[in-house]
């Protein structure tokens, strides 16, 4: 699996290098909103498709997605459900559009619009009432994307990761494309930590930079990032 690490937008802009990301992915960003996995509010975003992953998605055999969590939340929606669901309806209308027709059930094997989400973070109800939305979700994607990519020649399955993530995925012999959901911020008591010299972490803070910042935007950070961790206490 290549290096390849697009920040989902907006809070992950804060955690993944400008350096790294690709240069298609900085002309379009990547924007999977924790809106579109709420609960009862399951979608596929068909104004914000992401349907320029799939070339990278091939080309480097897998992709890491950089986001953050909420205070409360192992992971936020997006990484939890929105990709989760992003990844399983391109599955089943990759199929349905260059194989044969596949119509999703909930009986259904893991080949064709399998749908992976994080037992921690979403329950066995929630997840059965998604798959039951997912054929739907599929046919509108085909009906509006008339050219539909041809080149997620695998399936792309959801894998997740947090900074209390004690053994790293092999993915050495996988028979799909990974999608590494990367929530990068530390899970703290009631979302607040205390640190050295007067400083505080706030768990999602860059989920409401505007407020917190003073101007600072994660452009700025990353041009001057050396200058401000080196007066960092």
């Amino acid at each position: 699996m290549g290096q390849t690490c697009p920040a989902n937008l907006r809070c992950g802009a804060w955690y993944a290098d400008p350096d790294i990301v690709s240069a298609c992915h900085e002309k379009e960003p990547v924007y999977f909103k924790s809106t579109d996995g709420h609960f009862g509010e399951w979608s596929f975003n068909l104004r914000r498709p992401n349907l320029h992953l799939l070339q990278t998605i091939s080309e480097h055999r897998g992709i890491i997605l950089v986001d953050l969590k909420r205070h409360g939340k192992r992971f936020p929606d997006a990484l939890s459900k929105t990709i989760p669901i992003w990844c399983a309806v391109i599955n089943l209308a990759t199929a349905r559009k260059y194989t044969s027709e596949v119509r999703w059930t909930a009986s259904d094997s893991h080949e064709n619009g399998a749908l992976y989400t994080p037992p921690g973070s979403v329950s066995r109800s929630e997840h059965s009432q998604i798959e039951l939305r997912l054929d739907v979700f599929a046919n509108k994607l085909l009906v509006i994307i008339r050219i539909f990519p041809s080149s997620a020649s695998e399936t792309i399955r959801p894998i997740w990761i947090t900074p209390d993530t004690s053994t790293l995925p092999s993915l050495a012999d996988v028979d799909f494309f990974p999608v590494l959901c990367v929530s990068t911020s530390k899970l703290v008591h009631e979302g607040l930590e205390r640190r050295t010299a007067g400083f505080s972490y706030v768990q999602d803070s860059s989920d409401n930079h505007e407020s917190r910042s003073q101007k600072l935007t994660p452009d700025l950070y990353w041009q001057h990032k050396s200058l401000l961790l080196s007066h960092s206490i």
